[in-house]
């Protein structure tokens, strides 16, 4: 399995603030059954056409799914080869809070994948590894952020 290319650069398209704080938005910050959501829509995404993943990804991603493939592993993948958490306990939760802030991150669930189907290099080699942040928005797990 080829590593995913950066899609997006974190620095620029970010939820905004006031997406994350939900304003108007239906962004829920709750972790509640997350893992579950997000793994199960990074399987929808996976396997969505191009013209599907509007309705899967949020509006952050957009830019980057106009463009054309995102780079997604290209199989599906266990549970236990799912490295998942909050975003605030992710490898990447400073370069997102920095790029995007503190709200964002909360407002986060993050999924981690080894192309060796371990977990270990989340920990271990965490540039090997294809980082997903998701939203809930509507009651929907929404992907935003992939690299």
């Amino acid at each position: 399995m080829t590593s995913a290319p950066e899609v997006l650069d974190p620095r620029v398209p970010c939820l905004s603030e006031r997406s994350a704080r939900g304003e108007r938005e239906g962004v829920r910050s709750s972790h509640r059954d997350r893992r579950s959501a997000a793994r199960l829509r990074l399987e929808a995404v996976r396997s969505a056409t191009n013209d599907q993943l509007f309705s899967l990804t949020d509006p952050a991603l957009w830019p980057a799914v106009r463009q054309g493939p995102l780079g997604l592993p290209p199989r599906e993948y266990r549970p236990s080869e799912v490295t998942a958490g909050p975003a605030r306990d992710s490898t990447v939760a400073k370069e997102i809070a920095n790029a995007c802030g503190r709200r964002v991150l909360e407002a986060s669930w993050w999924i981690a994948l080894c192309p060796d189907g371990s977990t270990s290099c989340v920990r271990d080699r965490p540039s090997s590894a294809t980082h997903l942040l998701f939203v809930r928005r509507h009651g929907e797990a929404l992907l935003w952020w992939i690299r």
